[in-house]
């Protein structure tokens, strides 16, 4: 009976990993997938028979067509609601992906788009599973605005749906691309009444409303920053109040018995006829006046002479008045 086992050959997607050709007999090895395929089991050895593991793939392998459509007369802010659904079911029409008798996208196939703002371009993704993508992207290269103008027009009439449909002078398509994806990011079997994509129109719009929005929201509260301020702020008070403060007002004391007014700042009596007495003498503090007593009594005080100079002693033609006696 054989011992060993050939486990030398790798699986299909797959590598050896630690497997080789002589496994013994009762013994297992693990071989590598590829990306992708996920291992199925493990290779085993068992009585000189090779049991080998295989790798299963595990993502749905799919090919996305891209292509842009430039389509001057739309607004790319109305692009959502019906108007989505009709073009993303006419471009796929256009690509053979969609059944118009059922109403339904082709098993494993999808369409998403969205429109630019300023330049008004539809951008399409149509995700087809490998096998339709040579036949779905032949359709796409020699795609004409006539035929998707029709396609459209089928469409709607189809779901009885009122969408602007541009004219044929109003539609440029670029050239699409090809390129290979795994599971595609919108649903894979979407219905008629339920079109996949998203419109990035609606979302700019939003966009544009918050920003207004947030904008006129800032102005409000820098006025009512400044209202408030201005409202705490302590009113200034009158450099010049009108008050009377000094009897001696204009020259004029005040009398009483007379009735008197403001203007200005001055006050005027309201008897023409009195007599305005004669200004009497400022007064003057009481203690101002005790000083000037007391400087009065030391001036007419005698003078004591004060003790001499040694240099007047010595020399005393220096002050000839003051040995005149």
């Amino acid at each position: 009976m054989p011992t060993v086992c050939d486990a030398g050959d790798p699986p299909l997607h797959g590598g050896l990993g630690d497997c080789w050709d002589a496994l013994p007999s009762g013994s297992t090895c693990t071989p590598t997938c590829s990306s992708g395929y996920s291992l199925s089991g493990l290779t085993e050895c068992k009585g000189g028979t090779l049991k080998a593991a295989t790798c299963e793939l595990t993502a749905k392998i799919f090919d996305k067509i891209s292509q842009e459509v430039i389509i001057r007369s739309l607004v790319a802010n109305d692009y959502s609601g019906d108007i989505l659904e009709v073009y993303d079911m006419g471009f796929a029409l256009s690509l053979d992906i969609y059944d118009l008798t059922n109403q339904a996208y082709k098993q494993g196939s999808s369409v998403e788009s969205s429109a630019t703002r300023r330049t008004a371009t539809v951008s399409f993704k149509a995700y087809v599973r490998s096998s339709q993508a040579p036949q779905a992207y032949f359709s796409a290269k020699g795609l004409t605005a006539a035929t998707l103008i029709e396609n459209l027009e089928k469409i709607a009439t189809s779901l009885n749906k009122q969408v602007f449909i541009p004219s044929q002078g109003d539609v440029e398509l670029q050239s699409p691309t090809l390129a290979a994806t795994s599971t595609p990011t919108a649903t894979s079997t979407p219905t008629a009444g339920g079109s996949v994509g998203a419109s990035s129109g609606g979302t700019n719009t939003w966009l544009i409303v918050g920003i207004v929005v947030g904008c006129v929201a800032g102005i409000i509260l820098a006025v009512l920053a400044v209202i408030v301020f201005m409202r705490s702020k302590p009113a200034p008070q009158s450099q010049n109040p009108e008050r009377l403060t000094d009897v001696h007002m204009d020259n004029n004391p005040l009398q009483p018995g007379v009735e008197y007014s403001v203007h200005g700042s001055k006050p005027t009596h309201s008897d023409p006829n009195a007599d305005i007495p004669a200004i009497p003498p400022p007064a003057y503090d009481e203690k101002e006046q005790q000083g000037q007593q007391l400087s009065a009594r030391r001036a007419e005080q005698p003078q004591e002479p004060g003790p001499l100079s040694v240099r007047q002693a010595e020399d005393p033609q220096k002050d000839p008045d003051m040995f005149a006696s």
